[in-house]
């Protein structure tokens, strides 16, 4: 792959300034492109100027028949001779480009390009046609490591089916969970309207389906709000009343509460809450040793 022929300095090109030069090459654009494909000719004495314009066949493979023809600039740049696509003009396009990409413009003065890292599209944006199937997709930055996509299926009728958020008070990320890990499952109404507001969900089946429960949140406990306790020792001053301190405790709450051990054997008659504690009357002394057990809801239900 070499310079096969070239012409410099045709007549009546004296002290024309660009000059012109035509070279024939084998060679692809790419490797025509390549920083110091000229250094040999300027090697072999060839008057190359800085700036010149060169005329410049060339082959998308070496043994191709397809010629393509390309006006180049000469550049003399960091001690390299090489040909640079001509500078930027109204409605030109940079070079080289590449098959099936978008071209998008690079500039306000038309120059189109590929590869660019952002385009922009300040409309929409439509992957396919009505009956041409098309989709978005997405790749991470590692190689071979597949990508997102976002296809549509037909619908049962020329409906339009559209994803929306509301509007967030932060950035957000979401995460689409692995469905084939148990870990992560999308759930999903039963019905058309299957909710109320205020109720517990209920898992309908093992699919991932759910409905309401009709159990409203008011009418559940907050394990914070239930206190299930046994005490320590407390006996040793008769039948009370007695006071077992509890924090949680309101002159509101509900408590129940038995004898788990004693001296003598007695029991409960009267619990009263108060704030901060509550206070306990046996029927009769228990002796020594008193241990309590109770369960204390700290607002009444």
């Amino acid at each position: 792959m070499t310079i096969i022929s070239f012409t410099v300095n045709e007549p009546g090109q004296a002290g024309v300034f660009p000059s012109m030069m035509r070279i024939q090459t084998n060679n692809t654009l790419a490797q025509v492109l390549v920083t110091g494909f000229l250094d040999e000719m300027f090697a072999e004495n060839v008057p190359l100027q800085n700036g010149m314009m060169a005329l410049v066949s060339t082959k998308p493979s070496q043994n191709s028949s397809v010629v393509n023809t390309s006006w180049l600039e000469v550049k003399f740049a960091s001690g390299h001779w090489t040909l640079t696509p001509t500078a930027v003009a109204p409605g030109s396009i940079t070079l080289p480009t590449i098959t099936n990409h978008m071209a998008v413009f690079t500039d306000t003065v038309g120059t189109l390009a590929d590869d660019t890292s952002v385009a922009i599209n300040g409309g929409n944006i439509q992957a396919g046609l009505s009956g041409t199937a098309g989709y978005l997709a997405s790749f991470p930055a590692t190689s071979a490591k597949g990508s997102l996509r976002l296809t549509a299926v037909a619908n049962t009728g020329d409906t339009l089916v559209t994803l929306s958020n509301v509007a967030h008070g932060q950035a957000t990320v979401y995460s689409i969970p692995d469905a084939g890990n148990a870990l992560g499952r999308v759930l999903v109404g039963a019905t058309a309207t299957p909710f109320t507001t205020g109720h517990i969900l209920a898992s309908s089946g093992t699919g991932g389906l759910v409905v309401d429960s009709a159990i409203p949140t008011t009418s559940v406990q907050l394990k914070t709000n239930i206190k299930a306790v046994t005490t320590a020792n407390i006996g040793g001053a008769g039948a009370g009343p007695l006071t077992v301190t509890q924090a949680a405790c309101t002159s509101s709450s509900v408590i129940i509460c038995q004898v788990q051990s004693s001296s003598n054997p007695c029991y409960v008659i009267t619990v009263v809450p108060g704030t901060g504690s509550f206070t306990v009357t046996t029927n009769t002394d228990p002796g020594a040793s008193l241990i309590l057990s109770y369960v204390l809801f700290v607002a009444a239900q």
